[in-house]
């Protein structure tokens, strides 16, 4: 019986660890690299089109990955791409973007009820000293 060996899945001769490998790499790395240049190009650089890139990137995001796969699987047929790896990455990047997202996207009902309770003893002093500080902005003679 030979010690086991541990390392990465290739080098276990794991298979199907291979292609999770691949996909996560593919997907991962270049999603990132690509989306990192797009962002600083939007935000840094003024070209014309800017706001109808964003805009259609915004609207790409607001499609909802299940009602493209019906089109991904058209396209990867009409490319000869069935049964490759690229056919198994191509449908994993909406889908897996739609799970981080639903898994780790941000809460607004908890930020907002978080913002609200932060926000309360402010409301309060001002509902409290309301007079005062109205004499203050009136009586200090600044226009504004």
């Amino acid at each position: 019986m030979q010690p086991r060996r541990w390392g990465l899945p290739y080098e276990r001769g794991c298979y199907g660890c291979n292609a999770e490998v691949r996909s996560v790499v593919v997907t991962a790395v270049l999603t990132v690299f690509f989306a990192s240049m797009t962002a600083f190009a939007l935000s840094r650089l003024k070209f014309r089109g800017s706001n109808i890139v964003l805009l259609l990137i915004i609207l790409g995001i607001m499609i909802p990955s299940q009602v493209l796969i019906v089109p991904i699987f058209q396209e990867l047929n009409a490319m000869n791409l069935l049964n490759t790896y690229w056919s198994v990455i191509f449908p994993q990047v909406p889908a897996g973007l739609a799970t981080v997202q639903g898994s780790y996207g941000q809460r607004y009902a908890d930020i907002q009820a978080g913002a609200m309770l932060a926000a309360l003893p402010l409301i309060i002093l001002y509902l409290i000293f309301q007079r005062q500080i109205v004499e203050g902005v009136t009586g200090s003679g600044l226009k504004g």
